[in-house]
């Protein structure tokens, strides 16, 4: 009899912040759901890129610092949350549109328009987590 391996249901760990935090995040995702596939999987990749990337640039968690991952996985949703030590923001400052002029400032639009649902949890840690049904 052959066993076969269950893929975990739930994962926490914490990544090096810095530049390489973002594929790190994508590296540890494709191992976690190795079955999510397609649209999904490219939406769940550039969203959790956008998320750790917001950790590093407004949290300034650098390669000394650390960025928590919760990944999660139900049969029919996948969720992510990210947590860094930053100062934390309200959810409606997703409404302000980008300026023109800048790279910046579009993570969460993006969030708001591709994840099925998202939201901040501001209290100690600033978590920000995202919900895409598979």
């Amino acid at each position: 009899m052959e066993l076969t391996r269950r893929r975990p249901r739930r994962l926490r760990c914490t990544i090096a912040g810095g530049d390489g935090a973002p594929g790190a995040a994508r590296s540890i995702l494709d191992r976690f759901d190795p079955t999510l596939q397609g649209r999904r999987r490219d939406d769940a990749r550039l969203l959790l890129s956008e998320v750790v990337s917001n950790s590093v640039r407004h949290a300034a968690a650098g390669p000394d610092e650390t960025v928590e991952l919760t990944l999660s996985r139900s049969q029919r949703k996948l969720r992510v949350a990210v947590a860094d030590h930053g100062g934390g923001f309200e959810q409606a400052a997703v409404r302000r549109q980008p300026d023109g002029e800048h790279e910046g400032g579009r993570g969460l639009l993006l969030l708001d328009a591709i994840a099925d649902r998202w939201g901040v949890d501001n209290g100690g840690v600033t978590r920000v987590w995202f919900e895409l049904t598979t």
